[in-house]
């Protein structure tokens, strides 16, 4: 999990967001991975959830973004100030 956590606050860093962005990206076209892409079935769960964990941080951080005068309280309001 500390993977995970890294990540995570790599992607939430303004000035190591790009870096994070470029890195999923060519992680996600090499032909190296953790698991390897030939394997049936398993070979794309990393991949999967690279993808999963990137669409959602990038989500919350552009929906988060905005000041909380022009945007509507969201689920992803509550979900996140549950876990602060």
């Amino acid at each position: 999990m500390n993977l995970l956590k890294f990540y995570r606050n790599g992607l939430k860093n303004p000035n190591t967001r790009w870096a994070f962005i470029l890195f999923t990206f060519l992680y996600l076209l090499s032909p190296i991975d953790l698991i390897f892409d030939f394997i049936p079935f398993f070979g794309q769960i990393d991949d999967i959830a690279l993808i999963f964990v990137f669409i959602t941080e990038m989500f919350k951080i552009l929906v988060l973004r905005k000041p909380k005068k022009e945007r509507k309280k969201s689920f992803v309001d509550v979900a996140y100030k549950s876990k602060s």
